[in-house]
């Protein structure tokens, strides 16, 4: 599978794959106990997010995207269809904010709770990778050329640049101290 179609709870305790019928199965840590959810907007899964409390961020080739609670299997917020597909979508640790990131560079975020827009900017080109830190404060982005940057979560502004030109960054993670590392 493709590593940004999975994705597992620092505790182990989520576990979560799109299905080859193009839904999304999340397995609880060693049992075989199952919650199935489809895609947003009908199109294909694009991107899969957990938090560490039960939260699934699950995006489409259609701009859609939401956030589910695994337990209850309820949609908490669906995020307005954007207007190109999303390429990648994160929900921050504390399951209280959504970020995407689409093929035509725009960046969202989102508080869950609220449904409010925390901000929306323009970022490059198409979105590879995009990472919310808890408090919805700060989004890492990624670009297929190479472009990764710390930025205002509200206004798009570059916080911090790193230099990784000469390869295509496919996915993104940042550690608790702000530390990048790519893929």
């Amino acid at each position: 599978a493709d590593p940004s179609t999975v994705a597992i709870t620092k505790s182990g305790g989520f576990v979560v794959a799109r299905t080859a019928e193009n839904g999304v199965t999340v397995w609880r840590g060693t049992s075989r106990e199952q919650a199935r959810f489809g895609a947003p907007g009908a199109g294909r899964v694009t991107a899969l997010s957990l938090s560490s409390n039960g939260r699934v961020a699950i995006a489409s080739s259609t701009g859609a995207a939401g956030v589910w609670d695994i337990r209850s299997q309820q949609l908490l917020f669906k995020a307005p269809k954007q207007p190109a597909a999303i390429r990648s979508a994160h929900i921050s640790p504390d399951g209280a904010f959504l970020a995407t990131g689409g093929a035509d560079g725009v960046v969202n975020v989102w508080n869950v709770a609220t449904g409010a827009a925390v901000g929306q900017f323009q970022a490059g080109r198409t979105i590879t990778s995009v990472k919310v830190k808890h408090r919805g404060t700060r989004v890492l982005t990624a670009t297929g050329t190479g472009r990764l940057a710390l930025r205002n979560a509200k206004t798009g502004r570059v916080v911090r640049g790193y230099g990784v030109r000469g390869f295509d960054v496919r996915q993104i993670a940042l550690s608790r101290d702000g530390i990048p590392s790519i893929v």
